[in-house]
């Protein structure tokens, strides 16, 4: 596969698991799955397959960003506390989930599965390569921190894990896992994510972001529910007093001074927010504060919890003057999401 203006013939070192049809030639396209915190409800997920089916929409990507099980990790500092399971066996509920349901069903075992892990995640699935290389089908793909090549001139990485929530009045709501802090989750933003980012950009690549927690001063991490409508337990049995602040500081800058600013040369007829280094970031983990968000040049996609019947369907589009780019999402991720609940019914 050829990557884009390479001047020093630099090569990512992403791993290539797309075939060499996917061509890049002004008009060509992605269709990217986004389904995140199913929360063991493999159910929703063939409710996807279902409705992707009658559709007849082809999946060049599913790209899922945590929160698969509904594990209860420690508040405490205490690393012999153990987390409480849904499932008594982690590993076969982890199976069942994202190798089965999502990798095998889902995507058919031909369609790549990129994946990091959430706050509700087994603690195994942090250190990827000694609990899951070899296991599953060869679909699946761990990002957290690590690169995967999308197609020519795309790769993908991720960064799994929540960081800590406040409402608007600075109350803490609940604490991030493993991230304990802001502070803590730039760390691993700088050691885990932005080298890649760095290295795509001097080969020549744009980068799909995948992470559990999004960027503060996001629509899609500002959670104000009303809890006479929300479905979710939590919230009824714990109304909010003031609006929830779910998303990372650090990311944010991350994506205004950085992640969201052109990063590849481009023709002088170029639109000024064209080829940033990541033009879509995809998370989860705030359930009721779905939606799309432009800040700088990336686009930000939260569907919703799939176990509630959400999910997204982003189109990227490749181009001369402005490389991939995200082509409709909004209205796609809407269009989806509400099908998605009818069938829930």
């Amino acid at each position: 596969m050829a990557t884009l203006n390479n001047p020093a013939g630099a090569a990512s070192s992403a791993r290539e698991i797309l075939p060499s049809t996917h061509e890049l030639v002004p008009g060509a396209h992605l269709t990217l799955l986004h389904i995140t915190d199913v929360h063991e409800a493999v159910d929703a997920v063939a409710r996807v397959r279902t409705l992707l089916a009658s559709r007849g929409t082809h999946l060049d990507a599913v790209l899922v960003t945590g929160d698969l099980l509904n594990l209860f990790h420690p508040l405490d500092d205490d690393p012999n506390q153990p987390y409480i399971p849904t499932d008594a066996n982690v590993e076969a509920a982890w199976t069942r989930v994202l190798q089965d349901a999502i990798a095998t069903d889902l995507a058919g075992t031909t369609v790549p599965v990129m994946w990091v892990p959430g706050n509700h995640d087994p603690t195994e699935s942090w250190d990827q390569k000694a609990w899951l290389d070899g296991k599953g089908p060869a679909n699946l793909h761990g990002v957290h921190g690590k690169p995967v090549r999308l197609a020519p001139g795309l790769v993908a990485v991720g960064l799994g894990g929540s960081v800590p929530a406040n409402d608007t009045t600075g109350k803490p709501i609940w604490p991030g896992c493993p991230h304990r802090t802001d502070a803590d989750f730039a760390t691993a933003l700088a050691r885990d994510v932005t080298p890649h980012i760095l290295s795509a950009a001097s080969a020549g690549d744009q980068v799909v972001l995948l992470t559990h927690s999004g960027p503060a001063e996001s629509a899609t991490t500002v959670i104000d529910p009303d809890p006479t409508t929300d479905p979710e337990p939590y919230f009824r049995a714990h109304p909010p007093s003031a609006p929830i602040l779910s998303g990372s500081v650090a990311l944010r800058t991350a994506i205004r001074t950085q992640f969201g600013a052109p990063s590849l040369p481009l023709p002088a007829n170029s639109p000024s927010d064209a080829a940033p280094a990541v033009p879509l970031l995809v998370h989860g983990h705030s359930h009721w504060a779905r939606g799309v968000h432009r800040m700088k040049g990336t686009t930000v996609v939260n569907p919703g919890d799939t176990s509630s019947g959400r999910a997204a369907v982003v189109t990227m589009r490749w181009a001369p003057e402005s490389r991939w780019k995200v082509v409709g999402g909004g209205r796609v991720v809407a269009r989806l999401s509400r099908a998605l609940e009818g069938t829930s019914k």
